[in-house]
C-alpha cells in the first residue's frame, strides 16, 4: 500500500482506464473496488482522468450514486461508446469531454515472434489452433455467455494483440 500511495502523490496525473468499467453486476463491491485507486489519487491531489473507460450496466441506486460522486471528481472523462455516453448522463455523472477508441483497437499488432516468445513462456502449445475466451461485458449481458476467439498462428497476427 506505501509504495502505491507514493506513486499515487507523486504523480501529476492517474491516467484510469485500460478495461475499467464501472458495473454492479459483481455487486456494490466491485464498483467501489473499481474506484479504489483513482479517488486515492485524487484525495492525495493528484489530477485524475479515464481513458476509454465503458460504463454499466448499473442497476442499485448506490452504485449509480458512487458512479456520479466519483466521475465528478475527475479532471476528464474520456469514454469508449455512446452507450457509456448515455449511462453517465442518465446517473448524474459529469459529461465526458471525448468519446474515443478503447486503445486495444488501435494498439498496434505484436510479432510473430513476440506472440510465440510469450505464449511459449506462458507454456502454451503452438501447434494447434488456440482458443481464447471473452468474458461477456455489458455488450453481451443479454447472452451471459462468452464469445469464443480463435487464434491460428499459421494466419496473419494483425488481429493479435499480446500484452508484455
Amino acid at each position: 500500500l506505501w509504495p502505491t500511495l507514493k506513486a499515487l502523490a507523486k504523480a501529476d496525473l492517474y491516467v484510469w482506464g485500460g478495461g475499467q468499467m464501472p458495473l454492479d453486476s459483481h455487486g456494490l463491491l466491485s464498483v467501489l473496488y473499481r474506484f479504489h485507486r483513482p479517488m486515492l489519487a485524487k484525495l492525495l491531489g493528484t489530477r485524475v482522468m479515464s481513458y476509454a473507460v465503458g460504463a454499466g450496466p448499473l442497476d442499485m441506486h448506490r452504485s449509480r450514486v458512487i458512479v456520479r460522486w466519483c466521475m465528478n471528481a475527475f479532471d476528464m472523462v474520456t469514454v469508449r461508446d455512446r452507450f457509456s455516453v448515455a449511462l453517465l448522463r442518465e446517473v448524474g455523472g459529469r459529461e465526458p469531454s471525448h468519446q474515443t477508441v478503447d486503445s486495444a483497437v488501435v494498439l498496434k499488432a505484436a510479432s510473430k515472434e513476440r506472440v510465440e516468445q510469450v505464449l511459449t513462456a506462458e507454456g502454451v502449445p503452438l501447434d494447434r489452433p488456440i482458443v481464447g475466451m471473452v468474458p461477456w461485458g455489458p455488450a453481451f449481458r443479454k447472452l451471459k455467455s462468452a464469445v469464443p476467439v480463435i487464434i491460428d498462428l499459421a494466419a496473419p497476427l494483425s488481429r493479435v494483440i499480446v500484452e508484455g
